[in-house]
């Protein structure tokens, strides 16, 4: 089974074939069908479980597992699959307004978790979905997003917008109604309930408004929420040749950036949605107390948002150039924290700090080198409020306007003014909006590896065939393979070897499909590479220990399983075994539960690289690709971990230059100049005295 929740279910009900099809028809609830069919290309979703699993694993739909805990039906989102307290019951829980309902095993009757928390176990999954596999763009990704919010959001935002609406319109009508009819007459017994009626009316404007700002932020939330998921899934879906492109800083800046990009839009959506609505109904009423005036107010307002614009415009563009400066500055630190011990090393600190300055300054928005105009771009929006106050006093002095009709019409240009000030701070978003937007273009308009119609690989034989390829990293570079055509049966185990830059990792890369040939053809068991759906080749099939290979922050056992469900412990020891680890981890005070790092710290290089080989080998693969996997070993290990290589039945492809390493191959395969220049085994080549004969005795000199 692929995955964790799948593996526990089946363990609970397995052999009761009538579990199996309820938990089957459980499972094909919490999918979308709309969205299914948009990813999966018109299939039906499969009744079968295990087939289910298979396909919700192919399409990169995962299962998620969440805590229970407090109030969780309050601010949880979207279809939760949990299991019952009593029986252990999968059951769907469908969400509501600040609260999730399910359906009773035993009566059928829909339950609401608000009422009946204790019926749950405190776990639950919760599935995500990826975002599409074609190039996205900005109106698919706001779409996307969006989905993530429901009716009840929506019908919230509203009532509270209206509710807002109407309390502002309430003030202005209140001031004429107490300047024009109760105070010219005399009766002061009327001025208590009318302040008390405007106090009421400013609280319930306050409390309004914050409500609204709540939801709003709530929905932004649930989005951002939402959209973490399908971000990171599509990552790990992207092609190996997208990463070499950006620094580790870099990328995860661009990766932030579509997370705020999704949220951000939703919410300026949301605010300049709302905020539409408050104005056209607060205009009306100033229309209706304009008078003279009226045109008077409309300049002014224009008058403000041209301001607004232009500021925000030429914000905008530094914006974009300052983003893209501060992207390159987090790929920068990365890497001198990462070379942090090498820097101190070579006593390279002044040169590192002169280097990360020069790369600072272009990314700060107040540098010299940007527009003076933002080092007061906020003392400017706040003294043009003083503009609609001081020509309204002598515009209403030039008509001789009442006293009524200024105070109301001063309570509706100042409210109208907020309305502006609340659409620079949406403008303000949106033109930082752009440069977000070249950020996440990369991500967003690359092809994924999993495209549609491909063939999805349970199994092999291990049988490779090339034929005719050809390769280049560059069109301006000389072809690096120029109709390689190679064979490797099933079982066989080969060594690729050849001078440095012959193009052996390479090969191993174009046969992962981690690099993409100019023409000619990678066959696995007579399925061409291109139409193979690679992520499921990967998983299913093959194992891999590169030369470049890195540890994951976690024990022993953590790193060797590096999520492979359904394993024990004997396996992680079965594999321990065959790459001559056992006696190291068994000597460590917490044997498999030793912590290491990331970059190795606690284990030597031969451990490390031990450790990555054993990972690759737990999986007990069909076909197995080692490259430079024992440089770093010293004599005794490699022998151990050749031999046991040489035992087993599967395809074994190994780089490598130690000869004692390539003698316990049945077939070696010697690279140069873009060709096979040798084939055979080790008594033959060197029987022939050619290339690989003099690699070997200049090995040892």
């Amino acid at each position: 089974m692929k995955s964790i929740l799948f593996d526990q279910l089946v363990k609970r009900i397995e052999g009761d074939r009538q579990a199996m099809n309820q938990a089957a028809d459980i499972f094909r609830g919490m999918i979308d069908r709309k969205v299914w069919r948009q990813i999966n290309q018109q299939r039906e979703i499969p009744t079968d479980i295990n087939e289910l699993d298979e396909a919700l694993y192919n399409q990169r739909i995962f299962f998620r597992q969440v805590k229970l805990e407090g109030r969780w039906w309050a601010t949880c989102s979207g279809k939760l699959l949990a299991f019952t307290s009593d029986g252990d019951v999968p059951v769907i829980l469908t969400p509501h307004f600040s609260d999730y309902s399910f359906p009773d095993p035993k009566s059928g009757k829909q339950v609401f978790v608000r009422q009946h928390a204790d019926m749950l176990k405190p776990e639950a999954f919760t599935l995500c979905y990826p975002l599409p596999d074609k190039e996205l763009t900005l109106t698919s990704l706001i779409s996307y997003a969006l989905r993530q919010l429901n009716v009840y959001d929506y019908a919230y935002a509203l009532l509270a917008c209206l509710g807002l609406t109407l309390l502002t319109m309430f003030t202005p009508y209140v001031c004429k109604l107490l300047f024009n009819e109760v105070i010219p007459s005399g009766d002061s017994s009327q001025l208590l309930p009318i302040t008390i009626l405007l106090f009421s009316a400013a609280f319930g404007l306050v409390m309004v408004q914050l409500t609204r700002n709540l939801i709003v932020i709530r929905m932004k939330d649930k989005v951002e929420y939402n959209m973490q998921a399908p971000l990171m899934t599509r990552l790990l879906m992207l092609p190996a040749t997208f990463f070499k492109q950006y620094a580790p800083g870099d990328l995860s800046n661009r990766i932030l950036s579509v997370v705020r990009l999704s949220s951000q839009i939703t919410e300026d959506m949301l605010s300049t949605m709302l905020t539409f609505m408050f104005t056209a109904v607060l205009f009306i009423q100033f229309f209706t107390y304009g008078g003279q005036l009226l045109y008077t107010g409309i300049m002014i307002l224009a008058l403000y948002m041209l301001v607004i614009y232009i500021q925000y415009y030429y914000w905008s563009k530094v914006q974009t150039s300052v983003n893209s400066n501060i992207s390159k500055l987090k790929g920068l630190v990365f890497s001198l924290v990462s070379g942090a011990q090498k820097i101190r090393t070579n006593g390279a600190e002044a040169r590192a700090y002169k280097h990360w300055a020069l790369a600072y300054e272009p990314s700060d928005p107040f540098s010299s080198r940007h527009p003076r105009m933002f080092t007061f771009s906020s003392s400017l929006s706040y003294n043009m409020r003083l503009l609609p106050m001081i020509v309204t006093m002598i515009a209403a002095w030039h008509y001789g306007l009442g006293l009524s009709d200024y105070i109301a019409y001063c309570s509706v240009l100042a409210i109208a003014t907020q309305a502006v000030e609340q659409f620079q701070s949406i403008i303000k978003e949106m033109s930082l909006l752009a440069p977000e937007i070249k950020l996440c273009k990369p991500i967003l308009q690359t092809k994924t590896e999993m495209q549609a119609n491909t063939v999805m690989m349970k199994d092999v034989s291990g049988n490779i065939d090339i034929s005719g390829l050809k390769f280049r990293y560059d069109e301006d570079m000389p072809y690096l393979f120029n109709g390689l055509n190679l064979h490797i049966a099933p079982g066989d185990y080969v060594a690729l070897v050849g001078p440095s830059g012959c193009g052996k990792s390479t090969l191993v890369r174009l046969m992962l499909g981690f690099e993409q040939a100019e023409s000619g053809s990678i066959f696995y068991d007579q399925h061409n590479l291109n139409d193979i759906s690679k992520p499921s080749l990967r998983q299913n099939c093959v194992s891999i220990c590169l030369q470049d290979g890195n540890l994951v922050e976690g024990t022993i056992r953590e790193n060797i399983l590096f999520g492979n469900t359904g394993l024990s412990d004997d396996d992680v020891w079965e594999a321990v075994r065959q790459v001559a680890l056992e006696d190291d981890i068994k000597r460590m005070p917490n044997g498999l539960d030793t912590h290491i790092s990331a970059d190795g710290q606690g284990v030597s290089g031969g451990q490390r690289q031990r450790i990555l080989i054993a990972r690759a080998l737990i999986r007990k693969p069909k076909i197995l690709f080692l490259d430079e996997a024992t440089s770093a070993l010293d004599n005794i290990s490699q022998h151990i971990i050749t031999e046991n290589l040489a035992k087993m039945k599967c395809t074994r492809i190994t780089i490598a230059h130690r000869m004692s390493t390539i003698r316990e191959c049945n077939r070696i395969i010697v690279l140069n100049d873009g060709r096979v220049a040798e084939d055979g085994s080790y008594e033959k080549l060197m029987a022939k005295g050619g290339l690989l004969s003099e690699m070997i005795k200049r090995q040892k000199l």
